[in-house]
């Protein structure tokens, strides 16, 4: 018998294919008798382990046959069988510790200053476990290269990464060896998949030429929603639209202001307005009592001017469902925004744009987080110690 330790009292045994078992277990004791011989020759009766250390490489069964020699006659003996584990290696651990054994790679990138969408990323990776066919997956600064031993498996997680989070695809092969008689050629492929440069909550500049192709929107938008398509609000004619991946790469827009450059201010003051006036205003055929977005006229005051002078900021808000007085909100402070694409239209723009409220935590009711995230286990960045353990949810 061939075995892999898989935990202290689990292993694989080829039987074949592999298989995992537990030690006295139902799925072990089956294969440990299709090992030994001439069984099929007598009537089995009984069949259980005989107890032994749980790192010994003996497996012991005490067996139970019948056998009729003559008419009306029947033999029952018993016996100890023994069976010896002999450690070996699959095909597929071998590959992840041989170099230049990997067929196919997927390269993910995106070039921003932070991770927020591959760490987004490797957790539909995780969910929909298509990770599981991979021999390696390497960090790099910028993003994971996922490295397969088949190009199936390798184009199966390029599809699901371009059908989850708006992204480019380009592909490449090198000629690795070639035999002219047989007509066999060897080849090693790349699929470099760049994600786009833009994620949530971001504003950003959209040219003249794709606002006439949107219906007349305003020059610039909130992302709402990212994912194969990307969810704007336009915050000056309070719509909602998006982009698909063709309308998104054949501009590629850039961010104005990103998460960093938000700022905290507080409500002062919370005025409804009137719902059908909203409806009218952004071409609605109905009133939606239930829709996410509110627009509320609010009075504001920046944190830091707050106890320090009386500057009150007035702006119009799609967060009425949520926002109260007293709430802490971010936005984007368009007075000190400098960017040469809004040159000439800052007349046009409001000064502030609400992104979301911010929740403020309480230290008396603040309660430790009971779960952690999944990580994919992967090689670390040299200087960098990744842990290859696997956090599970705890409830």
């Amino acid at each position: 018998m061939n075995g892999t330790l898989l935990s202290p009292l689990t292993y694989r045994y080829l039987s074949p294919p592999w298989l995992k078992c537990a030690l006295e277990s139902q799925e072990l004791l089956s294969i440990c008798l299709k090992k030994i011989k001439g069984l099929n020759r007598v009537k089995l009766i009984d069949a259980g382990f005989v107890w032994t250390e749980s790192h010994s490489k003996r497996i012991k069964l005490k067996l139970t046959i019948q056998k009729e020699v003559q008419a009306n006659v029947i033999l029952q003996s018993s016996f100890v069988a023994e069976l010896v584990v002999e450690n070996l290696q699959c095909d597929d651990c071998k590959k992840t510790w041989t170099p230049h054994t990997w067929n196919s790679v997927v390269q993910v990138r995106q070039k921003v200053d932070h991770k927020r969408t591959i760490l987004y990323l490797e957790q539909l990776i995780l969910k929909h476990n298509m990770h599981a066919k991979a021999i390696n997956v390497k960090e790099e600064p910028d993003g994971l290269d996922f490295f397969f031993s088949c190009k199936t498996h390798a184009l199966m997680l390029n599809d699901f990464v371009h059908s989850q989070v708006l992204s480019e695809a380009r592909s490449a092969k090198q000629l690795v060896s070639a035999d002219i008689n047989s007509n066999e050629y060897n080849y090693k492929h790349t699929y470099y998949i760049e994600l786009a440069p833009i994620s949530k909550e971001d504003l950003f500049f959209i040219p003249p030429k794709v606002q006439k192709e949107l219906g007349g929107v305003s020059p610039i938008g909130l992302v709402t929603k990212m994912a194969s398509m990307i969810q704007i609000l336009d915050p000056i004619n309070r719509r909602h639209y998006a982009l698909d991946q063709e309308a998104y790469w054949s501009h590629e827009f850039k961010s104005l202001c990103t998460r960093r450059q938000l700022t905290e201010f507080i409500v002062l003051n919370v005025e409804p307005e009137d719902r059908r006036a909203q409806a009218k205003a952004t071409n609605q055929s109905r009133i939606d009592e239930s829709a996410n977005f509110y627009y509320v006229d609010v009075e504001l005051q920046r944190l830091a001017d707050f106890g320090v002078n009386d500057t009150r900021i007035f702006a119009k808000s799609h967060l009425g469902n949520v926002l109260k007085i007293d709430d802490h909100v971010l936005g984007y402070d368009l007075e000190v925004l400098n960017a040469p694409e809004m040159e000439g239209l800052k007349k046009v723009f409001p000064d502030i744009i609400i992104v979301k409220k911010k929740y403020v935590k309480k230290r008396n009711k603040q309660k430790k987080r009971i779960w952690k995230l999944k990580q994919i286990d992967k090689e670390a960045l040299e200087g960098k110690k990744v842990s290859n353990r696997i956090l599970e949810k705890n409830v």
